[in-house]
C-alpha cells in the first residue's frame, strides 16, 4: 500500500499479459488497500476527517473569478490561527443558522478611508450619539505639553499645586477643519499662567484664554485651520464645579 505516505504505481497490463507470471489476485488486493486508505484519509461527512460536515456541492469545482453563490462556516474552532486579512466586500452578512443579532464579527476596526455618502440630497443619519475620544495628559509645571490631536478630540489635564506656568505646545497631527477641546482642571493655587504657543494658537477679540481661579475644570474650544496652520479659538468656559 503505497498512499497516503506515497502515490500508487500503476503498473500496465496488456491483452497478452498471462496470469502465470502476473498475480492477478494481488493486483486487487493492491487496488483494493489504495482504495481503502484514501476513503480513511477523506474520511465521510459524518465522521472526523477531512470531508466532516461536507455534503455534496461544498466544495465545488471553481475556476478563477468565480463566484460562489453562498459561502457558509458552521461549527468548528480555528483556534488561533490567521487567515490574513479579512474584507466584506459588498454583499449581506446573513444567517441561515439562529438570528442575526447574534452573530459576532469580533472587533470591526475602520483604518484610514473615508465614509462616503451617496447623492447630495439625503444627509447621513447616525442612530446613536458620537462619542469623542478623551485623552489625560500629565501635568508639567513649568514645562510644555504635547497633545496628539490625532489620537482624539478632547484633551484633559488636571494641574498639580506644584507653581509654574504650563506652556500648551502645538498639538501634533492636526486635521483641517478638526475641532478639538483642551479641558484643564486648576488645583487652586499655584497655577501660575497657562502660555499658549503663538505658533499653533491664535485668539479671537475676546484675547487670550486664562485658567480659572477655583479648584474647577476650564475649557478651551479650537478648530483647526489647515489653510494657514493654525489652531483658531472658538470659545472658552471658566471655573465649571
Amino acid at each position: 500500500m503505497a498512499f497516503p505516505a506515497d502515490i500508487y504505481t500503476q503498473i500496465d497490463v496488456t491483452g497478452t499479459t498471462s496470469l502465470a507470471t502476473d498475480d492477478h489476485s494481488a493486483r486487487h488486493n493492491e487496488i483494493g488497500a489504495e482504495i481503502v486508505s484514501i476513503e480513511t484519509t477523506l474520511g465521510t461527512n459524518s465522521g472526523t476527517s477531512v470531508l466532516k460536515n461536507f455534503i455534496a456541492g461544498d466544495m465545488a469545482a471553481r475556476v478563477n473569478n468565480e463566484t460562489f453563490s453562498v459561502s457558509k462556516m458552521l461549527g468548528g474552532t480555528i483556534g488561533t490561527a490567521i487567515i490574513g486579512t479579512s474584507y466584506i466586500v459588498g454583499g449581506t452578512l446573513s444567517s441561515s443558522v439562529g438570528t442575526l443579532n447574534n452573530m459576532v464579527l469580533g472587533t470591526p476596526v475602520i483604518t484610514g478611508g473615508s465614509i462616503g455618502v451617496n447623492g447630495t440630497t439625503v444627509a447621513l443619519t447616525v442612530g446613536a450619539g458620537l462619542v469623542p475620544t478623551s485623552n489625560v495628559y500629565s501635568d508639567t509645571a513649568g514645562g510644555t505639553i504635547i497633545i496628539n490631536a490625532q489620537a482624539g478630540n478632547v484633551a484633559r489635564i488636571v494641574f498639580g499645586t506644584t507653581a509654574g506656568n504650563r506652556t500648551i505646545g502645538t498639538p501634533n497631527n492636526p486635521t483641517s477643519d478638526q475641532s478639538l477641546t483642551i479641558a484643564i482642571k486648576s488645583s487652586g493655587s499655584a497655577n501660575g499662567t497657562i502660555v499658549w504657543d503663538t505658533g499653533a494658537f491664535r485668539f479671537s477679540d475676546a484675547g487670550t484664554p486664562a485658567i480659572g481661579t477655583a479648584s474647577t475644570w476650564n475649557y478651551y474650544a479650537w478648530r483647526y485651520n489647515g489653510t494657514d496652520s493654525k489652531w483658531d479659538a472658538m470659545g472658552q468656559s471658566s471655573n465649571i464645579i
